[in-house]
């Protein structure tokens, strides 16, 4: 009996999707662990922040916990035309940690666009160290998030980092929303493993700053359309 054209696409397609993911899953159990001692140092942690006043003492107050030297790395805010107190807050804490934490602003004055990627752009600039790591102001990060990362990068010899990120919330609609984004962080760290990358997540990110100033000059931020690079 011939099938028709409809039939066998209708056989096909889940069928290549479930070989699909049978590899994909394949590819998540061979992510190697990270364990040992030797970290990369000289790590800038950058975070864009608009409207954030709220989350992002929080955000910072778990980043100041890190069991990683605090003579190692450094916090710099950048505020992207904020129209709340989300400066004040960087300020205070900027004032009270020294120079371990710094506010950067974009400028209206000097025609910088107000958005994310301009906002980790200048912030990326800014860096004193050669490693950047990304995240949001509506993040906070566990006390080894990172050693974890510096670790990695110096186990695997590694340029680029991409980490997992968690929702949280109550409620059957966030956990419909866990659910989905706990597929969406498994497909990208199964597909970079495969030598296929097709996403990770901005807000648990490191690379080195001259790897980016690299793609800089193929790629200008100015020719980059003003919007969040969430994914």
């Amino acid at each position: 009996m011939m099938l028709t054209v409809l039939e066998t696409t209708v056989l096909l397609v889940p069928a290549m999707y479930f070989l699909l993911m049978a590899y994909f899953i394949v590819c998540w159990h061979r992510i190697p662990g990270v364990t040992g001692k030797n970290q990369v140092s000289g790590i800038s942690v950058v975070i864009p922040a608009r409207n954030e006043e709220l989350l992002l003492g929080k955000c910072l107050d778990s980043i100041l916990n890190q069991r990683y030297s605090l003579d190692a790395f450094e916090v710099i805010v950048v505020d992207d035309f904020s129209t709340d107190s989300t400066a004040g807050v960087a300020r205070k804490y900027a004032a009270d940690r020294g120079q371990l934490i710094r506010l950067v602003e974009l400028n209206k004055a000097a025609g910088q666009p107000g958005s994310k990627k301009a906002a980790l752009h200048k912030g990326i600039l800014a860096a004193k160290h050669d490693w950047i790591v990304t995240t949001d102001a509506d993040c906070t990060a566990g006390p080894d998030w990172l050693a974890t990362l510096a670790t990695c990068a110096k186990v695997r010899n590694a340029a680029f980092v991409s980490g997992p990120v968690a929702l949280q919330g109550r409620g059957w609609w966030a956990r419909l929303q866990r659910l989905e984004f706990i597929g969406l962080i498994g497909l990208g760290g199964a597909s970079i493993e495969s030598r296929w990358p097709l996403m990770c997540n901005g807000a648990n990110l490191m690379f080195k700053k001259d790897l980016y100033m690299a793609c800089r000059k193929s790629n200008p931020i100015e020719s980059e359309p003003a919007s969040g690079d969430d994914l």
